[in-house]
């Protein structure tokens, strides 16, 4: 039948299992297995900070907050004078909405090390949501952030753990993200040293949009502004996939930033940065910040009439991504890969690609090709619209793999008046023979 509690649930001693059939309804819940056939309601009525759910599993057919302020896993007490790595928190519903005025968090990081030199502070934890509708996380959102980061160092101690957490977040629904989210390294006090692994973030809508408008980050470089800052050993992962067969599937915006940073310092290897989208005839649109400290940017579409545009379509869009590597792909017979304004700049390779029998690249906008890696562009018609220069940065020209060189200069038929700048490029080849794009990631 239905649960209905006037006060909170809490369990004590060891986590228990709440199981209900029907509804459930209470001002805050803590347990360790919460199951619900229908609606799990928390409702905040009295407006107190502790109202909310500590969990480790919730299982639900729908959920309602009202003006509650958290989900936590549960914290087991440290019993060796190290800091705590929370339960792995797993949520599964049908949906999640939220009213405020306060809207729940998800926080799962890691709690500091103790003061003893010896001390390793815990890592983030994992946190999986699973949602049958879509899910928006910012301050009108059905959660408010999302956190997996590491404990903080003691200052000059010992230096395990405090590793960024995994996030991951499956819906059939639109993804948007309009608040940060983190699932970085913990901060060392004293500022001089590297440490932790960057932690794994993944949004992946099955049937709908991935919309990124704030900084998404999985490790971390910090200015040495305070003593007290983030600066990972290891970069950490970011990947976005969108299932969408139609229409925008993933939108990074000028204001969304995905971010995994590693210090000039710090020993590596750096993270990746994937973004997928598979629908037959969706677009990627791929603006803002997107860094991958000696790491990989990795940009697919893999949809017969899959399109990718990087910098647009918008006159006032812009990117900005810098990677060790930076891959782009539109993979589809009938794939498009536009470019329009901003910075690809890599310090190895550049890849971009639209290698189906009818695939297109097209430099729409001034843009530049920065770093001293090997620039490689490759598609059936390669088009730089008219008036267009795509700077390419470095000591050595651009290698250019097509059909049909449609652009002025550098061994362009001359049939638009775009050209390259900065160190050029090398006469076309046929697409045919083009280098592999290889692997996803590498």
């Amino acid at each position: 039948g239905d649960l209905f509690a006037g006060g909170g649930i809490f369990s004590g001693g060891a986590p228990t299992a709440i199981t209900v059939s029907g509804n459930l309804s209470a001002p805050g819940l803590v347990a360790g297995t919460v199951s619900v056939g229908g609606e799990m309601k928390i409702a905040n009525i009295t407006g107190t900070s502790v109202s909310g759910v500590a969990a480790n599993t919730i299982n639900a057919g729908s959920i309602l907050m009202i003006n509650a302020p958290a989900f936590f896993p549960n914290y087991l007490i440290s019993n060796d004078r190290n800091g705590v790595t929370p339960s792995d928190f797993i949520l599964t519903t049908g949906s999640l909405t939220s009213v405020g005025p306060r809207i729940p968090m998800i926080n799962a990081n890691g709690t500091s090390a103790f003061s003893d030199p010896n001390s390793n502070p815990g890592s983030g934890g994992n946190i999986s949501l699973i949602v049958n509708t879509g899910l928006i996380v910012g301050p009108q959102g059905d959660l408010s952030s999302i956190t997996a980061n590491g404990g903080n160092f003691n200052f000059g101690g010992a230096y395990g753990g405090g590793n960024g957490g995994a996030i991951n977040i499956t819906a059939a629904g639109p993804i948007t993200i309009d608040s940060p989210i983190e699932a970085t390294t913990g901060r060392v006090l004293d500022g001089t040293r590297t440490a932790g692994d960057g932690g794994a973030i993944t949004f992946n809508s099955v049937n709908d949009a991935v919309a990124i408008n704030s900084p998404v980050q999985a490790s971390s470089a910090d200015p040495a502004i305070t003593t007290a800052r983030r600066r990972s050993a290891n970069g950490g992962n970011i990947t976005l996939k969108s299932g969408k067969p139609s229409g925008v599937a993933i939108n990074i915006s000028n204001t969304g930033q995905l971010l995994s940073l590693l210090d000039a310092a710090a020993p590596g290897p750096g993270g990746k940065v994937t973004i997928l989208a598979t629908g037959a005839n969706s677009s990627a649109r791929v603006n803002g910040t997107l860094h991958a400290d000696r790491g990989t940017i990795d940009i697919r579409h893999t949809g017969d009439a899959g399109q990718i545009n990087l910098g647009g379509p918008g006159a006032s869009d812009a990117i900005d991504a810098h990677g060790d590597v930076i891959k782009v792909a539109a993979l589809g017979n009938n794939g498009v890969l536009t470019i329009g304004n901003g910075m690809l700049s890599a310090d190895t390779t550049l890849k971009l690609y639209s290698p189906g029998s009818n695939g297109t690249v097209n430099f729409v906008a001034d843009v530049t090709l920065g770093g001293a890696s090997t620039k490689i562009i490759a598609g059936n018609t390669v088009n730089i619209f008219n008036g267009v220069v795509v700077t390419v940065g470095g000591n050595h020209p651009a290698s250019v793999f097509t059909n049909n060189a449609n652009y002025s200069g550098f061994g362009g038929n001359g049939s638009r008046t775009g050209t390259f700048g900065g160190a050029g490029a090398n006469n076309p080849l046929p697409l045919s023979h083009a280098p592999a794009l290889d692997a996803p990631g590498g």
